[in-house]
């Protein structure tokens, strides 16, 4: 596959161009969760000139009703850069020392939750940061006049009254003057609180000290030219599905009821078949391999106790044995599929198969305790 450079100059240009406009192109999402993500897409495609139109992974844009999450969802966004491997930008989490212009900042407000995305066209320095900084002071604190003025002001606050419910919806609009009045005491207060915060930011002993919360607060993308860590990526994907599984785990012993297992097999049976990599299925993991059967061995014990299972032997390592071969066949519907233990010489195999489909014969240890007849074709479903 042709790899394009990032065009971080046509990136910058985009941005500066439209940020205090809107390209008539895109559809404005500021009212149906906020334009941010979808401005941020469109400068790095300004950069790279490619979409990846897969309806289940891409970055693409068509028309607002015809897009993919991730060209206007923050946390989707992050996804497909961070994961991608296909047609398309990609890039990788690094730290703030190490932005470049044209890099994406997914920021979060509350230390949780990213929730908002920029396109990076300045790298600011101590100076410019407190010039600002003290610009926004000044701002707030004409605004906190301003309401002062407006609240002791019968006149002004008819005005605002007025002003407001014209843009509001009628279920949210103000009910008195009075309750207006409460309204901007409490925009007021938060003002004030953001002022405070500002004078103890502009403290020289707190800049620093800010700028690591800041660095701990934001999450940077930098589109990239070279390959991912893939090492990195590797333990990270590992990890989620470890994360996963022992959930379910613990999803599964507390099920209680036939319907909420038989939906576990078939998800728990779609989750393995899923392609893990270019070369294997999740299944096929070895380092995962482990936890994999710990939980194949609860759901089949436990679907055999709600009797959606056949019991083949009185003995669990057997059950466990057979009946975890039937989350790798291909076989769309199990209630219609069966099952024969057949014997070899000295080995034993296990078939799967429904009208449509045979699949391969797969070895199995010598089973113990059997309650069903070798080579006999029984059910599979209880």
């Amino acid at each position: 596959m042709k790899e394009i450079i990032y065009n971080r100059e046509k990136v910058i240009e985009y941005a500066k161009k439209w940020a205090y406009d809107r390209n008539p192109q895109y559809y404005d999402f500021d009212n149906v969760g906020g334009d941010c993500t979808s401005f941020a897409s469109q400068c790095i495609y300004a950069g790279v000139k490619v979409m990846n139109y897969s309806k289940q992974n891409g970055w693409y844009y068509i028309s607002g009703n015809n897009k993919s999450p991730s060209w206007s969802g923050v946390e989707f966004l992050y996804n497909f850069l961070t994961q991608n491997k296909s047609v398309g930008p990609y890039g990788y989490d690094v730290e703030q020392n190490k932005i470049e212009l044209g890099d994406i900042a997914q920021l979060s407000f509350d230390g949780n939750k990213f929730s908002h995305s920029l396109v990076i066209v300045k790298i600011q320095d101590k100076k410019e940061f407190l010039e600002q900084t003290t610009k926004r002071k000044i701002d707030i604190n004409k605004q906190i006049m301003r309401i002062d003025e407006t609240i002791n002001d019968k006149e002004l606050l008819q005005k605002e009254y007025v002003a407001r419910n014209e843009q509001l919806s009628l279920e949210k609009k103000i009910f008195s003057m009075r309750i207006l009045a409460k309204i901007m005491e409490e925009e007021k207060k938060k003002k004030k609180e953001e002022l405070e915060k500002l004078n103890r930011i502009m403290n020289p002993q707190n800049f620093v000290k800010y700028q690591k919360e800041l660095e701990e607060k934001h999450k940077y993308l930098e589109v990239l030219n070279s390959k991912n860590d893939e090492k990195e990526l590797e333990k990270l994907k590992i990890k989620l599905q470890e994360l996963f599984l022992k959930m379910l785990k613990i999803k599964i012993k507390k099920t209680e009821t036939k319907q909420e297992i038989e939906k576990i097999i078939y998800d728990f049976r779609y989750y393995l078949l899923l392609p893990y990599n270019h070369e294997k299925k999740v299944y096929e993991i070895e380092s995962i391999k482990r936890i994999i059967n710990e939980v194949l061995e609860v759901i089949i014990n436990k679907a055999i106790d709600f009797k959606v299972l056949e019991k083949i032997s009185e003995n669990n390592e057997t059950n466990n044995e057979v009946l975890k071969n039937i989350f790798k066949v291909r076989i769309i519907k199990l209630e219609k599929a069966y099952l024969k233990i057949t014997k070899e010489k000295d080995k034993y195999f296990v078939q799967i198969f429904d009208e449509n489909i045979f699949e391969e014969r797969i070895e199995i240890q010598k089973p113990v305790d059997l309650n069903i007849k070798l080579n006999k074709k029984i059910p599979i479903w209880g």
